[in-house]
């Protein structure tokens, strides 16, 4: 069967760039090895952050451009997507991320606050900074409701704008031509005028098939959900980051779920395959002690919810977005290091318009997979 356009994985990137191919008329096919949002990669659970705060340009001018294109989703879908909650940086009044990310934003035009302890205690009284710590304050960082998200391009992509969508589906073979592919699966055969692959942790094989090697490593992360009354809700407090040795994150309780709280990096490297899917008694009591430091009125507040998904990380933490070096119809998206899904649909617009030989509106030099072989 014959299409102008086969896009593998339906997670966070892939549903994006199905969404944005089928849209621009294109007959789409996308294919997904699990079903819709399934719980076994990077792609589901209730929340993710979204936030201007970074420490590169690029990823501040990207977090620009992706706004707009959520709130287009929003009213294209007809559900809440964003929760807007205000964002909240803290560290070490020197720690060298923490003021790269408060000049980043200056250098940017981002209005942002910088609080001392005191202010952050009176404005938000659940946090407790330390005596040497400072903060930043953006007010539209905000909350991402990551499994609806990516339902939306799905449903969207299939019932308003024709894309074929096939759950379940094992890929057996990719076999590229100079002006299209072949996509051998275990139903059927497919072939298409451009590929776009954005398989998540499941990345590395499928592109090795092609020729493409790239340094990705799986790890392990453990997130916990504690039990909060209403006063802790994510349109009420202001999602955090915790920027240390190591890093700690936080989302306020989204749609009744818990309060979000996890460490950011640390985790084991492992398979999608061997991964332990339950999460140690050790890691939670860890949580707690940051929270007890920090977050002191929820920190002995039961446990709702633990659980673990995985972040695909490159050596230098910045995506890959690129192209085939031979095949410039065949794009991928792959290594998102844990902090992609806030530009989910920015990327899966741009690995649709790189698929289709299409302009790019942003420089994508930081995420080329050849930046590794130099």
């Amino acid at each position: 069967m014959n299409f102008d356009a086969i896009v593998i994985g339906a997670g966070a990137m892939g549903s994006a760039a199905a969404y944005y191919l089928s849209r621009s008329g294109q007959k789409t096919l996308l294919l997904e090895q699990f079903h819709i949002d399934h719980q076994l990669g990077s792609s589901h659970g209730y929340s993710r952050i979204i936030r201007y705060a970074y420490a590169h340009p690029v990823y501040i001018r990207m977090a620009k451009m992706v706004y707009p294109l959520w709130q287009a989703l929003e009213a294209e879908a007809e559900e809440t997507l964003y929760i807007k909650t205000g964002g909240l940086d803290f560290a070490k009044a020197d720690n060298v991320h923490f003021l790269a990310t408060r000049q980043a934003m200056a250098d940017s035009g981002v209005i942002f606050e910088e609080l001392s302890p005191q202010e952050v205690a009176s404005r938000f009284p659940l946090f407790r900074l330390d005596e040497d710590m400072r903060a930043i304050y953006q007010a539209d960082a905000g909350a991402l409701r990551v499994s609806r998200c990516v339902t939306a391009h799905v449903r969207l992509a299939t019932e308003r704008y024709g894309a074929t969508f096939l759950e379940n589906v094992t890929v057996h073979n990719i076999i590229p031509f100079a002006n299209s592919v072949t996509v051998e699966t275990s139903q059927g055969t497919f072939s298409a005028g451009r590929l776009v692959l954005g398989a998540g942790s499941w990345s590395q094989p499928l592109l090795a098939r092609l020729g493409v090697t790239l340094p990705l490593e799986v790890m392990r992360q453990q997130v916990v959900f504690f039990d909060v009354p209403p006063e802790y809700g994510a349109d009420r407090v202001p999602i955090f980051i915790a920027w240390g040795d190591p890093h700690f994150y936080g989302i306020g309780d989204v749609d009744h779920t818990g309060f979000k709280c996890a460490q950011h990096y640390g985790g084991e490297i492992v398979t999608p395959e061997t991964v332990i899917r339950t999460v140690d008694e050790s890691y939670v009591e860890h949580i707690r002690a940051f929270a007890r430091r920090h977050l002191p009125a929820i920190a002995e507040n039961p446990i709702c919810e633990a659980s673990v998904c995985l972040y695909t990380n490159t050596p230098d933490e910045n995506f890959v977005i690129d192209h085939h070096p031979q095949y410039p119809h065949i794009a991928f998206g792959a290594g998102f290091s844990g902090h992609g899904f806030k530009f989910s649909t920015l990327v899966g617009k741009m690995l649709a318009d790189i698929a289709s030989q299409h302009p790019v509106e942003i420089n994508l030099d930081l995420f080329r997979s050849d930046r590794f072989k130099k």
